[in-house]
């Protein structure tokens, strides 16, 4: 009897310890389980946060006073805990304003400073070179430089400026995903296509995109107006410089890494050894960077002409008394930068057809000499897009110069860009 119960005490205490195992057990399941749990929840929860952000900036119709007031905090606590970027150099250090009523300071961060830190993918340099004050480019041995050719020879700089950081250092001075996008948008609110089929034969004098373009457009001079002070740059000013810069760049970063003598498939060994590959061997050209390069095109010639025309009855018409002065120079920088634009692409075409080993000669059996814009349309509709948007821009731009007389192309035609002039005799202004 006492070893039973032995037994039985030994039975009791086994089921009393699997019991004590299983409740431990339990407790750390439910340890694991909480954390997992949460975790899982709390992604849920960003990522359907993330999704909808993205597709509130991405929707169609962006506006962009709205976004940059609803987002950005108040203007006690900008500089201290979100370090935003300074107001651009030119932006009047007025509280209020004697220049149309507007209320301006330097501590706040206008749309305008987003659009050129955007642009520019917040290259210090080139934000330098189209944010500096008038007169920063009037050298010693030049001190009565016309302000025309000054803005000139600042498109020219700032354009070269932004083609050395693609070039140096975007691949590691690249933002995320989201700065991207948001670049995009800000270039597809003032730059976005028609909605209008393109004509092949009797072109819309002045085409500025769907009505929200136009309003953004007008929205945008009509704040560079109001804010207008006498020796100060428009504030839209800076927007124009960035986006001709962008453009320009984008053309010339194309020819550095495109444009050779030589073709990419080396004949021999030999030729390989004394001529090592280009940069074309290991820079690609994404669709996002071809459609950010047309709305900044397109922005920029809309931005230039609109200063200079009215709307009666649905149509534009040019009016030499509406426009800004300052805004007016820019006239030959956006011709400038879309040539450099068409150049790149015309480069990037080429070298494409000699990667792939197709004959561009091939696309021309009649001897036209225009084998190569229909190897375009055939292989590379993207660039295609884009060559049209340099042409319909260059074409408003010179509508406008024919009215407003020769001076713009005397001071852009100085510096001998007689490539430029041959491409500008051969667009269609009828």
């Amino acid at each position: 009897f006492h070893g039973s119960n032995n037994d039985l005490d030994l039975v009791d205490h086994g089921v009393e310890n699997n019991g004590s195992e299983s409740i431990s057990m339990l407790k750390i399941l439910q340890c694991i389980a909480v954390p997992y749990i949460s975790i899982a929840v709390l992604m849920t929860i960003l990522s359907v946060q993330e999704v909808f952000t993205r597709w509130a900036i991405c929707a169609v119709g962006l506006d962009v006073d709205l976004l940059l007031s609803r987002s950005m905090p108040s203007a006690s606590t900008t500089n201290s805990a979100a370090k935003v970027p300074s107001a651009p150099a030119n932006t009047p250090k007025t509280t209020k304003s004697n220049c149309g009523g507007a209320q301006l300071s330097t501590s706040k961060f206008l749309v305008e400073d987003l659009f050129v830190q955007s642009i520019l993918c917040g290259d210090a340099n080139t934000v330098n070179q189209v944010n500096a004050r008038p007169g920063s480019y009037t050298s010693c041995f030049r001190p009565m430089q016309c302000t025309q050719d000054e803005e000139i020879e600042r498109n020219e700089t700032a354009s070269s400026s932004f083609a050395d950081w693609i070039q140096y250092s975007s691949t590691t001075s690249m933002g995320a995903l989201s700065e991207d996008v948001l670049r995009l948008c800000l270039l597809e609110s003032l730059g976005g296509r028609s909605t209008k089929p393109r004509m092949k034969a009797g072109p819309r004098l002045f085409d500025f995109g769907q009505a929200r373009h136009t309003s953004a457009i007008r929205r945008r001079l009509r704040l560079s107006a109001a804010t207008s002070c006498p020796g100060k740059d428009p504030i839209a000013i800076p927007v124009v410089r960035s986006l001709c810069a962008f453009a320009g760049g984008m053309g010339q970063a194309a020819t550095r890494f495109y444009h050779r003598d030589i073709p990419i498939r080396f004949p021999s060994k030999e030729v390989a050894a004394n001529n090592p590959p280009s940069l074309a061997d290991s820079w690609v050209l994404p669709p996002g960077s071809l459609d950010a390069a047309e709305f900044a095109m397109n922005a920029a010639a809309r931005l230039v002409v609109m200063n200079m025309v009215t709307q009666r009855e649905g149509v534009y018409s040019v009016d030499i008394t509406k426009r800004h002065d300052r805004l007016s120079l820019l006239l030959p920088c956006v011709l400038r930068s879309a040539f450099q634009l068409h150049c790149g692409m015309l480069d990037y075409a080429i070298a494409q057809a000699e990667r792939n080993g197709e004959k561009i000669s091939s696309y021309d059996p009649d001897g036209k000499g225009d084998g190569l814009m229909k190897y375009i349309e055939a292989r590379l509709p993207d660039i295609e897009q884009v060559l049209a948007t340099c042409d319909e821009a260059a074409k408003m731009v010179m509508r406008i110069i024919n009215e407003f007389g020769e001076r713009p192309m005397e001071a852009l035609m100085s510096g001998g860009n007689g490539d430029l002039h041959e491409w500008l005799v051969h667009l269609d202004l009828s």
